[in-house]
């Protein structure tokens, strides 16, 4: 069976890789950009969390870190940065949300800790923090980030080559052919591709399905990012906070 994956992200390199590696599956990954992660996963800050209230995403990011230690431990590409994780709240109303997010994470299992605002630097040293704002604050302390997206998707997209599937990149779906409502294939660069099709194209998703007349019942929402540079050098890596 042929399947055709649209998008060369973090998504679509993790679902080449893990479809080529079961049996009787011919995996074809497409990219339109001449580099793979080359879009909003090259953009992104690559955060690793371990807390949640849903239990399929708490299970995916256990599986998630078990993979990336695999990953590392194969190749130095890929550079991660553990850190702290620190949700503060300056008023009576965000404590109250921190108390309550602290309580549903609990039973899941989720790492964290309820500390007051005036007991943070008797709990953690975080001397950038001035305490006297903020009424309380939910700690992790297993968070983390990589520090280059693009070695992830790499990673993904060199297994799965290892394991027979086909990267193409510079290659655009422009078309996806449907047959008495099912999906048959699709059309990059003007030829055509017979099989299963899997949109991991992140925010050109809904165009994709538009192709096979599919009304895709997501939006997207641009978020913004804000890089600072430290007025002297950092001795240390800060917690997010």
């Amino acid at each position: 069976m042929n399947v055709l994956v649209v998008g060369g992200g973090i998504v679509g390199t993790s679902v080449a890789y893990h479809l080529s590696r079961r049996d009787g599956l011919d995996v074809t990954l497409f990219e339109r950009g001449e580099t793979l992660g080359c879009e909003t996963t090259g953009k992104s800050s690559v955060g690793l969390r371990q807390y949640g209230t849903d239990e399929t995403q708490l299970r995916m990011k256990r599986y998630g870190k078990r993979l990336y230690n695999e990953f590392m431990a194969e190749t130095s590409d890929m550079r991660y940065e553990p850190t702290e994780v620190i949700h503060v709240a300056t008023s009576e109303a965000g404590r109250e949300t921190i108390e309550r997010t602290r309580a549903s994470e609990h039973p899941m299992g989720s790492p964290s800790e309820h500390i007051e605002g005036s007991e943070l630097r008797d709990v953690l040293v975080v001397p950038e923090i001035r305490e006297e704002s903020i009424e309380s604050a939910l700690y992790r302390p297993n968070g983390g980030y990589f520090r280059s997206p693009e070695s992830l998707v790499h990673a993904f997209a060199d297994r799965a080559a290892s394991a027979g599937a086909t990267v193409a990149t510079g290659t655009e779906i422009t078309d996806i052919t449907v047959r008495e409502g099912r999906v048959e294939g699709a059309v990059a660069d003007g030829e055509r591709h017979a099989g299963a099709v899997v949109c991991a194209a992140g925010p050109w998703n809904n165009a994709i399905a538009d192709m096979a007349g599919v009304d895709l019942p997501v939006r997207q929402e641009r978020l913004h990012l804000l890089e600072l540079e430290p007025s002297e050098p950092l001795t240390r890596t800060l917690p997010k906070i």
